[in-house]
């Protein structure tokens, strides 16, 4: 179920794609959460199916001159979940207002060997 008041809240149900993809959806995303702001507190975190565990506060960014909540795990459905991705949710991304960044190993959030 998706979210509309949200960007990238997506649950995917299976393991992380084969291969990680770092596209320019992916560094847009990034380039958001770099600039994110902190949300409400939760008591605890997210975990993804694959095992990539979630921070414990909702992140705002800017989405056509509004603010709209995400998540620390977006750039990981980006890279590792990109088919459970629905195209509703890559046109949001694509409308972010924010440069592209390069992500790090932390934002991608891959599983160790033998998870996801």
């Amino acid at each position: 179920m998706i979210d509309p008041k949200g960007l990238l809240m997506i649950e995917p149900r299976h393991g992380c794609d084969p291969e990680t993809l770092v596209d320019g959806y992916v560094m847009k995303m990034a380039g958001a959460l770099k600039h994110a702001r902190r949300g409400p507190a939760w008591k605890g975190i997210h975990m993804c199916r694959c095992g990539a565990g979630s921070g414990n506060c909702d992140l705002i960014v800017r989405l056509d001159g509004k603010d709209i909540v995400t998540n620390s795990l977006a750039v990981h459905y980006l890279a590792c979940h990109r088919g459970e991705v629905p195209v509703t949710e890559l046109e949001k991304v694509d409308r972010l207002e924010y440069a592209m960044e390069v992500p790090g190993p932390k934002l991608i959030a891959r599983p160790q060997k033998g998870q996801g």
